[in-house]
């Protein structure tokens, strides 16, 4: 099964019904011919030599509709057979192939990825870290036999349609051995039947010229449109007379497609016209009848595409019906960002979400470099595995989310396009083995490094502030600092209605609750997150993970999770925080990894909130964040 290859057994049905019943209409027409001339050459009402010699010419006419409805007979029951073969799945190439292709890509990296966790058990004497890298790596793969089994599921679908066109593929040969003795053969001069010197409805006089001139016939289209389609040749690599010929051969066959089309692109150039009708008759039909069924006006599209793109318009202001025209416009000039976008939002396609898909590919079609190339050669190997889920994670290249939670799509922003973006984030991020935990630049600092550093340094700012008139020696002054900022930053699930006790110090217990609420002022939107995570909340402002949750095993138990920290169990299932040999507590990685998802998620969006946060981080921080972008694309 190749990707152009589609199956629709009512479409077949239908239309084999119909050629039945064009066929029982041809065979009495020439039942009414036969009997027409038959009577006529046993007409004896008139006697002579020219006009026996005339109605003998004619008796091989009886042989030739004989012959014909013999042809017509078989076609008949061919397509009979075909209608009892074709079953009743739709069995669509543009789905079929890229969901086979990417199961088994997705079952090899996480055999991969097993691996690589198999490997690092093996690797340490930590009974404990061996224990958990062997569950991650069983984990892995687990979910590569399950990408097996989806595989398989696919390809049983590939091999139904190879076994149904195998099965159909000597249908109709039949007939062409009687049809073959009614048409006059060029090499015998004395051979009887039709010749074949008649008009081709199927083809202008103009497309025949030139397809003599360059391909001497009209196979030779056929086969050049088959190659395109079938991704043999490149639409690019075809010269504009190439080009054009596939458009006419095309329109021959399908008035209605062309009809449509010319009304698409009545704005276009000629040129550009022609350009564009050879790609979408040689798209994918998934992305062809899109094309067809929504762009009224190209240019239109085209417009309102690039103004997007240019911010002149916001998503507010385009209708679900011009976001969709601009949409599959830029789909039909990048299939293959096409492909990879409609295959991972499918399970929202298919519940029929078309809205919601054409605003988060214009999304994903319009941001920024590098930021676009990472998302879009990337999405293949993150799957969309809940669209109805009470919560919004990533687990192992899988993503979970709510599309409820999206809102209206015909009233949809930017904004509400975020937690997509972000989960599929962390599924990238995850793909590349976790870089925002791994990454280091030339210096050796990390993500963590620059992140910690500033979070620190504001709270050091904010309590120099609150104390610089009070009066402290330089001393005193670095004390208070150091005591307020490890007592913020080792905190391990803030409480607001508590305040640290500071050994009964209450000087100290007012500067700390200055402080905090003095760095709030500077967290803005999704930094609340990050700086929440390496404050045990204490300055998460608007919104932000749970510092320590309560969980639920498959068998029912609970126990506590920690998020930002590293943690034990103890024998209650409570969580107990680890510390390092200096006292502070051991931040869990989360950190870096929340701040990548939410920054790519801004850049992807570009919807304001994001981009504040964003943009409210250290320069330092913001370096080392796009460093791993760059890298990540560079590998893509």
């Amino acid at each position: 099964m190749l990707e152009k290859d589609y199956l629709d057994p009512s479409t077949i049905k239908s239309q084999c019904s119909a050629a039945i019943t064009e066929i029982d209409t041809d065979n009495s027409a020439l039942s009414v011919a036969y009997t027409a001339v038959d009577s006529f050459i046993n007409d004896t009402t008139i006697k002579s030599d020219a006009f026996d010699a005339l109605k003998s010419s004619f008796r091989p006419y009886l042989t030739i509709i004989t012959r014909l409805k013999n042809a017509n007979e078989s076609d008949k029951a061919d397509f009979e057979t075909l209608k009892s073969s074709v079953g009743s799945e739709v069995l669509d190439g543009s789905v079929i192939v890229p969901k086979m292709k990417a199961a088994w890509e997705s079952k090899t990296n996480n055999e991969n990825t097993a691996n690589y966790y198999y490997g690092l058990a093996a690797s340490t004497t930590d009974i404990m870290l061996a224990s958990s890298y062997s569950q991650i790596g069983s984990s892995f793969s687990t979910l590569a036999g399950f990408d097996y089994l989806t595989y398989l599921y696919w390809k049983r679908k590939s091999d139904k349609f190879d076994e149904i066109e195998g099965a159909t593929s000597g249908l109709f040969s039949g007939s062409a051995t009687s049809r073959s003795y009614c048409v006059k053969d060029p090499s015998r001069p004395n051979s009887k039947g039709l010749s074949t010197d008649v008009n081709n409805t199927l083809a202008t006089d103009s497309m025949k010229g030139k397809m003599a001139k360059r391909f001497g016939a009209v196979e030779d289209v056929s086969d050049l449109y088959y190659k395109v389609t079938s991704n043999t040749i490149d639409i690019d690599d075809l010269t504009d007379e190439q080009k054009e010929l596939i458009v006419e051969y095309y329109e021959a066959l399908h008035p209605d497609d062309a009809e449509a089309l010319a009304k698409a692109t009545k704005k276009l150039s000629d040129d550009e016209a022609i350009d564009l009708k050879a790609r979408v008759y040689t798209a994918p039909p998934r992305f062809k009848d899109n094309f067809i069924n929504n762009v009224t006006d190209a240019a239109e599209a085209k417009e309102d595409f690039d103004k997007f793109d240019n911010g002149k318009i916001s998503m507010k202001k385009l209708s679900n019906e011009r976001t969709a025209a601009a949409v599959a416009y830029y789909d039909i000039y990048h299939l293959d960002e096409a492909r990879a976008m409609t295959h991972n939002l499918l399970p929202m396609i298919n519940e029929g979400y078309d809205d919601h898909v054409n605003n988060i590919k214009l999304l994903a079609y319009t941001a920024d470099e590098p930021y676009k190339s990472v998302f879009l050669e990337n999405v293949q190997y993150v799957k969309v595995e809940d669209i109805h889920s009470s919560n919004s994670y990533e687990w192992c290249h899988g993503i979970y989310i709510n599309v409820d939670d999206m809102g209206d799509a015909s009233d949809a922003s930017e904004n509400d396009y975020r937690t997509y973006f972000h989960e599929m984030s962390h599924g990238i991020d995850d793909h590349f083995k976790w870089k925002s935990n791994s990454y280091s630049n030339a210096n050796g600092t990390t993500l963590d490094d620059t992140l910690q550093k500033e979070v620190r340094q504001k709270i050091e700012d904010a309590v120099y502030e609150a104390i610089e008139d009070e009066g402290y020696t330089k001393e005193e002054q670095k004390k208070i600092v150091e005591t307020i900022t490890n007592e913020i930053m080792n905190t391990t699930n803030y409480d607001p209605n508590a305040t640290p006790s500071f050994n009964g110090n209450v000087t100290y217990q007012g500067y700390y609750s200055e402080v905090v609420e003095d760095v709030k002022e500077d967290v803005i939107n999704e930094m609340s997150d990050v700086y929440g995570g390496y404050t045990g909340n204490t300055l998460r402002v608007n919104w932000g993970h749970e510092a320590v949750s309560e969980e639920t095993r498959s068998d029912g138990t609970t126990y506590e999770r920690t998020y930002w920290l590293e943690s034990d169990l103890d024998s209650n299932d409570k969580a107990v925080i680890k510390y390092d040999s200096n006292g502070n507590v051991i931040y869990s990685g989360s950190q870096e990894k929340e701040f990548f998802a939410e920054s790519m998620s801004a850049h992807m969006t570009g919807a304001d909130f994001g981009m504040d946060g964003y943009n409210g981080y250290s320069e330092e921080t913001k370096e080392i964040f796009e460093e791993i972008v760059k890298e990540m694309d560079a590998a893509a």
